[in-house]
């Protein structure tokens, strides 16, 4: 699993899962919608955030988390004068699967 960042730290780790820390000072959105092969677990430490997936927006706050299941389109924009720090966690299919019994719920 091969994963680039332009944010301060990025790391790839063994086994099927990497994370990514970055703190923005100059915030920037999403012009269009993206997805990953992969779980996302979107960790907000500040800041704000509002996310579009699912034909649903969701504002996130700081200490929710949020968890994309693979190949799910999402778009997050963001007050521009507002800077935000993140955490990001990458978990493969396979992982999930092959380590687990548990199951992601639902957008409600």
């Amino acid at each position: 699993m091969a994963y680039f960042s332009q944010f301060d730290h990025f790391y790839e780790l063994k086994y099927g899962c990497a994370i990514n820390y970055a703190r923005i000072e100059d915030p920037k959105g999403m012009s269009s919608a993206h997805h990953h092969d992969d779980y996302e677990f979107y960790f907000l430490d500040s800041g704000n955030r509002k996310y579009y997936a699912s034909n649903k927006v969701y504002t996130i706050k700081p200490y929710q988390i949020v968890i994309f299941k693979p190949n799910v389109p999402h778009q997050v924009t963001i007050n521009l004068n507002v800077p935000y720090e993140r955490h990001l966690l990458y978990v493969t299919p396979k992982l999930v699967n092959k380590s687990s019994s548990w199951s992601l719920p639902s957008a409600q």
